[in-house]
């Protein structure tokens, strides 16, 4: 469930972005230990990727943690922005922030962290895995967010 301030309004299409989007980070980056909910949310996002980036999708989940070495993962948190929009190629570019706990034998390790990553989506035809119309073509991988200045103490007088 999200609250949006009514200033915040949106158009049903860039709502529909911005949860495709949101679901599609969650399912690429979470690791659940069950191994059918997994393949499941791995199988759905996938499913939403534009044919010729499917190969780099695959690279990016081989070379993240194996589950079956004990590795799980939550993500929480999900944010996202608009960065760039091109009307005519039905082109939006939008920048998802996340954050990850990592999680070994179910042991946390080390604190959450940040997260971000840029997807491109096109509006196409609704499809098989891209019913809503939305379909990723292409994105940058998951990267640390960069850290914000620690905050000083103002004095008030």
């Amino acid at each position: 469930q999200e609250v949006m301030a009514l200033d915040n309004t949106a158009s049903v299409t860039d709502g529909a972005r911005w949860e495709a989007a949101k679901i599609w980070v969650a399912f690429s980056r979470r690791i659940p230990a069950d191994e059918i909910v997994r393949g499941r949310d791995r199988t759905a996002a996938k499913a939403r990727v534009y044919e010729p980036t499917k190969a780099k999708w695959d690279d990016m989940i081989k070379s993240d943690l194996n589950p079956h070495e004990r590795w799980t993962r939550d993500v929480i948190n999900i944010g996202v922005m608009d960065n760039t929009q091109d009307k005519q190629g039905n082109m939006t570019s939008i920048v998802v922030t996340w954050t990850e706990k990592t999680f070994r034998d179910f042991k946390p390790m080390g604190q959450p962290v940040l997260m971000t990553q840029t997807i491109v989506m096109r509006d196409i035809n609704p499809r098989p895995g891209a019913w809503d119309g939305i379909e990723i073509v292409d994105f940058s991988l998951p990267t640390p967010a960069p850290a914000m200045p620690s905050l000083k103490e103002v004095p008030i007088n």
